[in-house]
């Protein structure tokens, strides 16, 4: 008799952003896995969750706590899915798709809210979409230490 591997529910995470984060986003992951000689661990979404726990380590030490959205704030974000700012210049945007293991979606929505809480006083340009910017910028600006991601 074979063990079964548990399966774990996952969630997928629509992002709907401007074409260059993505790619920015992009070339930031495959960098990362193949100047770390890593390449066997290369997927956008281990790079994403990789990601979650290096700024939930920032967020920690900068706040003390992960505040987890109330159900109101969930349903909020949600409702607010990919909206992005609107800027007087043309905007070409592109989507890119995480299925994430719960845990992973939960940390991305946690660390939305605590950003939001702590560093956003305008409601209206809360979202998903608008997160990801963060973390481009994130990942632009500081050196990732290599956690177990295990999706």
């Amino acid at each position: 008799m074979c063990a079964k591997k548990a399966s774990k529910e996952t969630k997928n995470l629509l992002i709907k952003t401007d074409k260059s984060l993505i790619n920015n986003f992009k070339i930031h992951s495959f960098t990362y896995y193949k100047d770390n000689d890593l390449l066997s661990l290369f997927s956008f979404r281990h790079y994403l969750a990789l990601v979650l726990l290096n700024i939930q380590k920032h967020f920690l030490q900068k706040y003390g706590e992960i505040t987890e959205p109330g159900e109101q704030y969930l349903v909020f974000y949600k409702k607010r899915g990919t909206k992005i700012d609107m800027i007087k210049e043309e905007r070409i945007l592109e989507s890119i798709n995480f299925l994430f293991p719960n845990e992973y979606s939960r940390l991305y929505y946690s660390l939305m809210h605590t950003y939001y809480i702590n560093e956003k006083s305008n409601s209206s340009s809360y979202s998903i979409s608008i997160f990801f910017e963060f973390i481009v910028s994130f990942i632009s600006n500081n050196e990732l230490e290599l956690f177990t991601v295990e999706l």
